[in-house]
């Protein structure tokens, strides 16, 4: 028997429901989290057995949103201060070929967060901010050849992948100049810094950010990524059921010296719907995670500062 799944983001993105069937706008100012909620409270008709009076939501199990942003607060560009869980600009879906994806993800975007379906089925907002620091993390599993289920490991080099300069780029308002964030490996300790492989740099644009705070937070996630794609570890093991992606389990590494035991940070996982067969478990070192530097961006010098001074006295 063969069965073809849809995920709950399916309901959002229209592949099951979510197509917007006019404008969508949400107004600055308005709570980020409570605009969320309102979307997943919009109805997706009757469905089977239910009287027509009665509406099915589109997602009725209560979502799961972090605490992190609550009472935080971001200095925006033109001076005003907003909380971090109000929108800080007003955002507008047309109804042609949008979604409440489109939506949703704008909403996260406001915040620099993840946002993604756990695997019971609710949808968790969770803070790139707190991402940063996985070393200190429980670990879930311990993987050794000494264990029955230990298959065998592959390395996967993909420096074509790997930046170890990041740049976001906000948006400016009015005359006030731009504001961004960067983010650059100069750990020592990291075979991916500055120093000995120069500078790869990228630039993202995020039109939504107008705060140099959420920029350099986004910048330092970003780098974080892009670092540890160079070094990837594939793990062939049995059925271990309670894994989940970002938890940490330990693993020897046969390609250092000594073979030391590392924690390892699950980036995802393959299995079958079975309980018996293999799984596959992606994974990076946190050994691998650079200590990153940020850094003022556009930078600012002395003499720019005092021309523009003297420019406004005149």
């Amino acid at each position: 028997m063969t069965w073809d799944l849809y995920d709950k983001w399916s309901y959002l993105d229209g592949t099951l429901f979510g197509n917007l069937d006019g404008i969508y706008e949400v107004t600055v100012g308005t709570p980020i989290f409570q605009a969320m909620q309102g979307l997943l409270n919009l109805p997706r008709g009757y469905g089977q057995n239910i009287p027509p009076e009665s509406w099915l939501k589109i997602d009725s199990v209560p979502p799961m949103f972090t605490d992190y942003y609550n009472g935080k607060t971001q200095e925006l560009e033109d001076g005003s201060v907003g909380y971090l869980t109000d929108a800080p600009y007003t955002y507008r879906a047309e109804s042609a070929g949008q979604t409440y994806a489109d939506v949703m993800l704008e909403l996260n975007t406001m915040l620099a967060g993840c946002i993604g379906y756990d695997c019971t089925g609710r949808l968790c907002v969770e803070p790139s901010q707190d991402d940063v620091n996985d070393s200190e993390k429980p670990v879930v599993y311990e993987i050794s050849p000494d264990n029955s289920r230990f298959l065998g490991t592959t390395y996967t080099i993909l420096n074509g992948e790997m930046y170890n300069d990041v740049i976001i780029e906000g948006q400016s308002l009015s005359d006030h100049g731009v504001i961004g964030g960067r983010a650059i490996n100069t750990d020592p300790k990291s075979d991916t810094n500055i120093y000995i492989l120069g500078r790869k740099l990228i630039r993202e644009a995020q039109s939504g950010y107008y705060s140099r705070e959420v920029c350099e937070s986004l910048a330092r996630f970003r780098l974080k990524r892009y670092t540890t794609l160079k070094k990837n570890v594939s793990i062939e093991c049995g059925q271990i059921f309670h894994i989940q992606e970002n938890q940490l389990i330990t693993l020897r590494r046969p390609d250092k010296e000594g073979y030391p035991l590392e924690r390892h940070l699950v980036s995802g996982f393959e299995r079958s719907l079975a309980q018996d067969g293999t799984m596959t478990i992606n994974a990076t070192s946190v050994n691998d995670f650079p200590d990153v530097t940020t850094e003022t961006w556009p930078p600012v010098y002395e003499d720019e500062e005092e021309t523009a001074g003297s420019e406004g006295m005149e």
